[in-house]
This record gives structure tokens, C-alpha cells and sequence, in this order.
């Protein structure tokens, strides 16, 4: 092999090796877990959009997204029934949201140094005709915020010392969508608590 194909070859290997390592890898998270660890959560819906460039000299994708309903704001900046621009990476990167105009949806995110909402294709976005009844109830009155001193984790993966957790089984099990992980008064302690729809999304798995 010559030395221009072992560089060719070596290049194409390394390019390759990039684009894997870009490639945009999310943990499956708990709706409540994705609260806790988020900065903002707000009811949106997207009215326009377009790409700039951001001082890094890196595109970047901008959303003018109309709230509903702020559901948390650590810096108290998001306001109701007002537009703000939640800034996403460029819509050709793995990382990016891709939103629908006009459509309703439960959106999540951080701030980034200048204090602008920032999200990426890890955080929580979905429409929110598909975020069941039990969830709604979460997110509005707070019972996943109010128990972020919960840790929800998975099977092999949950604390070994005395940190109060609640076990979740799978991404599509009946306590991702009906559940939510509460502290019991008094105590170290957290259990699951759950919606009445909870019982019907178990009767359903056992009969499919």
C-alpha cells in the first residue's frame, strides 16, 4: 500500500470516528427526573423559526415559541402568554429539535452564559395532545419538582447507601407515564405514587 492510500485511507477512518463521536446519545430519563435536572420547563407553542450565527461563529437554530404556562424558570425570566426564543443547535446537527409550527407541546431546557433558554434533542419535548392525564397532573401542580429529593433510576443502576429512590422499571413501563416518585412524610424514604390510569395501562400490558 502506498503512502498516499495509507494517508487517504486513514482519513476516511478518522472522519468516520467523528461522526460517530458526534452523534447525539440521550440516558432514557423519567419525565420527573427530567424536570428536576432541568432549568425551565414551560407549555409552548412554536411560531417561527429561523437559523443564525452564533458569537462561537457556529450556526445555530432559533425558535420564537409562544408560553402557555411556565411550569419552572430557575431565573425567574420566562413570563406567561409571552414569546421567547429558545435557542437549539443547527437543525443538521444529530443534537438539534425539530419542531412543528402551531403545535402544542410540554418543552424542557437549560440557560445558557448569557441567561438565553437553550434545549437539545436530550431534553423533554413532546406534544402535549400525547402527555397523558397523569403526567399533566405532575408537571401543573408540581409533584415532580416537589420531590426532586427522589432518585428514580433503573434496575443495576440505583443508589447502594441510604439515598431514597424509586425503582423504574423500562422506558414504556406504566410508571414513566402514570407515576410520579414522592417522599414519605417524616421519613428517608420514597415510594411510587400513582394514577388511577396507572392500574388500566397494567391490565392493558397484561392482555397484549
Amino acid at each position: 500500500m502506498t503512502v498516499v492510500k495509507r494517508s487517504y485511507l486513514l482519513a476516511v477512518l478518522l472522519l468516520k470516528f467523528v461522526s460517530v463521536s458526534l452523534t447525539c446519545t440521550c440516558q432514557s430519563k423519567h419525565p420527573q427526573t427530567t424536570i428536576c435536572q432541568s432549568e425551565w420547563a414551560f407549555l409552548g407553542t412554536m411560531q417561527g423559526s429561523q437559523n443564525f450565527t452564533g458569537d462561537n461563529g457556529k450556526v445555530q437554530h432559533k425558535y420564537e415559541i409562544y408560553i402557555h404556562k411556565v411550569i419552572k424558570d430557575i431565573k425567574s425570566t420566562l413570563k406567561n402568554k409571552a414569546i421567547t426564543v429558545v435557542i437549539t443547535p443547527s437543525l443538521l446537527d444529530d443534537c438539534a429539535v425539530h419542531l412543528q409550527k402551531d403545535v402544542k407541546a410540554v418543552f424542557t431546557g437549560s440557560f445558557d452564559g448569557f441567561n438565553a433558554p437553550t434545549m437539545n434533542k436530550c431534553d423533554w419535548h413532546e406534544e402535549y395532545s400525547k402527555v397523558p392525564r397523569c403526567q399533566r397532573r405532575n408537571l401543573f401542580r408540581k409533584f415532580y419538582e416537589a420531590n426532586c429529593g427522589c432518585t428514580v433510576c433503573q434496575p443495576g443502576e440505583c443508589p447502594t447507601d441510604a439515598t431514597p429512590h424509586c425503582v423504574w422499571r423500562t422506558d414504556g413501563s406504566c410508571e414513566h407515564k402514570h407515576s410520579h416518585c414522592a417522599m414519605y412524610p417524616g421519613c428517608n424514604k420514597c415510594s411510587w405514587r400513582r394514577c388511577v390510569s396507572f392500574y388500566e395501562c397494567e391490565d392493558e400490558s397484561d392482555t397484549s
